[in-house]
């Protein structure tokens, strides 16, 4: 009966702490950074969402920052303090995350793991391919975009070279057999392997299919990068 009683003691006590602390200085100002940081993936989400939206509608040179206030009802205000360079930088940073969903931890982690490189690039065209057919739209708008805007597109070209070499830079970090590839020469070839798998898809989706499936399409994409990278003059 004693130990009964101390433990609901101990129980109570417990609880009373608890409200203690959730009401502390310090976890009132952390929930509200939390719900800040929420109010703020949710409006930077619906500005994304708007602007492909538009860009399919109205295409990129006649889309401006002020029809995506409009229909997504948000200040522009708010827009420029998410994309200070208005919507140049929301179509990079659209474009970023889908960058970021091909090339990402569970890549890496195949790399970790040593799995031989036929494997990681079928894994890799396969997620291109999937992204791009879940986000045809949003791809064809861009691709319009960049070919009518010449900013536009010396922005893509420097962005996709900076993810090449962030993308080497980690890869030489998590696995041995890239540690001793000369840099330079490394991201010369990712980026063609990059460039590569992103013209041939295109093509297959969006001009006349290359091949009767996608599965045929990763094999011959994923025999052409390995006979490059079996060329060391093919730079």
């Amino acid at each position: 009966m004693f130990f009964g009683a101390m433990l609901r003691f101990s129980k109570k006590n417990i609880l009373r702490y608890i409200k203690f602390l959730s009401n502390a200085p310090f976890f009132i100002i952390m929930k509200k950074v939390s719900l800040r940081e929420k109010k703020k993936t949710q409006k930077i989400k619906l500005i994304y969402d708007t602007f492909i939206q538009l860009l399919q509608k109205e295409g990129y040179d006649k889309l401006s920052t002020n029809h995506i206030s409009e229909e997504a009802k948000i200040g522009i205000g708010t827009i420029y303090r998410y994309f200070s360079e208005g919507k140049a930088a929301i179509a990079e940073g659209y474009f970023e995350k889908i960058k970021d969903k091909i090339i990402n931890e569970e890549f890496f982690k195949q790399v970790r793991e040593k799995k031989n490189l036929e494997k990681i690039f079928e894994m890799l065209i396969s997620r291109y391919i999937r992204i791009y057919r879940n986000n045809f739209n949003a791809f064809l708008a861009y691709q319009q975009a960049l070919l009518a805007n010449k900013e536009l597109f010396d922005n893509y070209q420097a962005s996709v070279k900076e993810f090449g070499k962030e993308t080497v830079k980690k890869l030489k970090q998590e696995n041995e057999m890239f540690k001793n590839t000369p840099e330079e020469q490394f991201i010369d070839r990712f980026l063609l392997i990059y460039n590569l798998i992103e013209a041939l898809t295109n093509r297959h989706m969006t001009i006349i299919p290359l091949f009767k499936t996608d599965e045929e399409l990763i094999t011959y994409i994923t025999n052409l990068i390995l006979f490059t990278i079996d060329r060391p003059e093919i730079k």
